[in-house]
């Protein structure tokens, strides 16, 4: 049997990567998915997500870390279905059975748990932190070359500054 990686103690991971690579690769609201699917260094920060347990952050550096988890695992849900046309066609289904589309399809590793993207929006980072200001109109881009955040949510986020999110 394979061990599960080791996770993280108290650290918060650095959200510097991510934020090097939405910088390079989102550019006037546009979101080149296929760079990110081409990147090791995404990859390397989905591997850096699986391996920390958010738990054990101090409770700003986790809202940080949800909402920047969030994202990355909405790019890599886009990639992973090669969808181009529009997030909402991900797992959809037609007539009267509703899978809840790319939302509901567990494939966030975090801390060495799967998730999907409604869990982490509705049972850790809205019930959790209780913050309005990571709600956005359009949270569920339409269109998957829409921007979310141009920049990573970079350690913990402070009571006077919004966060750059878009759960």
């Amino acid at each position: 049997f394979a061990s599960a990686p080791a996770l993280a103690q108290a650290a918060a991971p650095s959200h510097a990567l991510f934020d090097a690579l939405l910088r390079q690769h989102v550019h006037d609201g546009l979101v080149d998915y296929d760079a990110f699917d081409r990147s090791p260094q995404f990859a390397q920060y989905l591997a850096e997500l699986s391996r920390t347990n958010p738990l054990q952050l101090p409770k700003a550096e986790q809202l940080a870390f949800w909402i920047n988890a969030y994202n990355a695992y909405t790019i890599r849900q886009v990639n992973a279905h090669g969808e181009r046309e529009s997030i909402r066609n991900v797992n959809r289904t037609f007539g009267m059975f509703s899978t809840g589309g790319a939302w509901t399809e567990p494939m966030a590793v975090i801390g060495g748990r799967s998730y999907t993207l409604d869990q982490i929006e509705h049972e850790r980072i809205r019930p959790v932190f209780h913050d309005p200001r990571v709600h956005r109109p359009g949270r569920h881009h339409p269109d998957p070359q829409a921007a979310g955040a141009l920049e990573a949510v970079v350690g913990a986020i402070r009571d006077d500054v919004a966060p750059a999110a878009t759960v």
